[in-house]
């Protein structure tokens, strides 16, 4: 058998105090920072498809968050 190599990856994720900056964020700001290196985040699937679902993206490094947003009662 051939040996392979099993160590864990990581996904070069936000933290999740990160993560609940940004969702607060993206509701009362226009112009949010990427966490990690600075840049313009960016909501690539909610100006297409206004909803719940949104997902950010840094322009820079590349790195998303996606959140669902609770409906309005």
């Amino acid at each position: 058998m051939a040996d392979r190599d099993h160590r864990v990856r990581a996904s070069g994720g936000f933290s999740l105090d990160d993560a609940a900056r940004l969702y607060r964020s993206s509701t009362t700001t226009t112009r949010l920072t990427c966490p990690t290196c600075g840049g313009r985040m960016r909501d690539v699937l909610g100006q297409q498809q206004p909803g719940r679902v949104s997902m950010l993206r840094c322009e820079t490094c590349g790195r998303g968050l996606v959140f669902d947003r609770p409906q309005d009662a």
